[in-house]
């Protein structure tokens, strides 16, 4: 399986938690310490994940990109309304 994994985490920060890599154990390590926060910033961490795809996408051109939240579905900390970007 040929695969870039990145991760970022968010509550009232979004912290990118590793740069791309193919190393899946570690991608699934470092999500199972990921503890759920109160607050939620997703929209305002889906366009910083976004930017990273764009950047990938650059090196890649061919890649296929995907984002996967886990999350509740609520954005209660974000200064936007919605993710402002597209890939």
């Amino acid at each position: 399986m040929n695969h870039l994994l990145q991760l970022y985490s968010f509550s009232e920060y979004t912290i990118k938690e590793c740069e791309f890599h193919n190393n899946y154990d570690k991608f699934v390590e470092l999500v199972n310490t990921i503890q759920p926060m109160r607050a939620t910033k997703l929209y305002d961490t889906m366009d910083a994940a976004i930017d990273s795809l764009i950047e990938i996408k650059k090196l890649y051109p061919n890649i296929v990109l995907r984002i996967i939240a886990l999350t509740d579905g609520e954005d209660n900390f974000s200064k936007k309304s919605k993710p402002t970007k597209i890939v």
